[in-house]
């Protein structure tokens, strides 16, 4: 009984040993394959992230401190033509 249910177990260990071998082996190969054309894909990425970084997001961040400096004109110039509130409180 012992040697049979030995002979079982060796049997299982082999049978799952060349399931694994069957197919991770072809999953791998595929894999390889595949890593050329993704490396590629990954280095045009790359590319067009730093394009886009320099010609787009680098223009775009003094957009801030302009809009900042327009308001500050604005805000002068508002406060320069606004009627002077203390002289008009209804006090003459």
């Amino acid at each position: 009984m012992a040697e049979t249910i030995a002979i079982i177990r060796d049997l299982f260990i082999i049978a799952a040993a060349a399931v694994f071998i069957a197919v991770f082996i072809p999953i791998g190969i595929l894999f390889l394959r595949m890593a050329k054309p993704l490396i590629r894909a990954a280095d045009n990425l790359e590319n067009i992230s730093s394009t886009v970084l320099n010609q787009v997001i680098k223009p775009l961040s003094t957009l801030g401190g302009l809009l900042e400096f327009i308001n500050r004109i604005l805000g002068q110039w508002r406060e320069r033509t606004a009627p002077d509130r203390s002289k008009g409180d209804g006090q003459e």
